[in-house]
């Protein structure tokens, strides 16, 4: 998230409902924003009304469980905060303007969002081709398996694979991390 720039922006711009969630239930993250991108605008529309969602590019999940029941030895990690990892191009920021203020007693704010937001009908679109450039952008650089690994046995963010021994799936997840740092992500769990 950054300050909207002094300049007035060429294109429209659009505001994005938001509010906080709280649940103490979770250790690390007990406060998320969720950003409603559904919600309609004064025109009738809202913003994931006029966005391009492109074509369903996730394994099916079936597939990927199939695949991994097969190993003896099991990886399952994710990939931390995907979406935000992922920056958006200056021009669509516009469109993705909140108003943000700490506490009630301080001013209002102007903001806009500098990431994959989850909530826009874009994002899954966005964050799977993302994680599969990288894959192919990286083929020269990492053993085919690694490569197929992330095409193959990734469920948008999440990983389900392994191997036949503890040792290969430990330089699995060693090369997997590694290929996956390059493009600023972090595999956990």
């Amino acid at each position: 998230m950054e300050p909207i720039p002094n300049k007035e922006p060429e294109n429209k711009v659009c505001y994005i409902p938001h509010q906080a969630v709280i649940n103490e239930q979770h250790l690390t993250t007990k406060l998320r924003v969720v950003f409603d991108s559904s919600a309609k605008t004064t025109n009738g529309k809202s913003l994931n009304d006029n966005l391009l969602i492109g074509p369903p590019l996730q394994n099916e999940i079936r597939d990927v469980t199939l695949r991994w029941r097969r190993h003896r030895v099991v990886l399952v990690g994710d990939i931390r905060q995907m979406y935000r990892r992922i920056q958006l191009d200056e021009h669509d920021r516009d469109f993705l303007r909140i108003l943000w203020r700490s506490s009630p007693d301080q001013e209002i704010k102007h903001y806009r969002l500098t990431t994959v937001t989850y909530g826009t009908s874009c994002a899954p679109y966005l964050a799977i081709k993302t994680l599969r450039q990288l894959a192919e952008d990286e083929r020269g650089n990492f053993e085919d398996q690694i490569i197929d690994t992330v095409l193959l046995d990734f469920y948008i963010d999440d990983l389900l694979t392994g191997e036949y021994t503890a040792e290969r799936v430990v330089e699995l997840k060693n090369e997997l991390t590694r290929l996956l740092q390059r493009g600023g992500f972090t595999l956990h769990k």
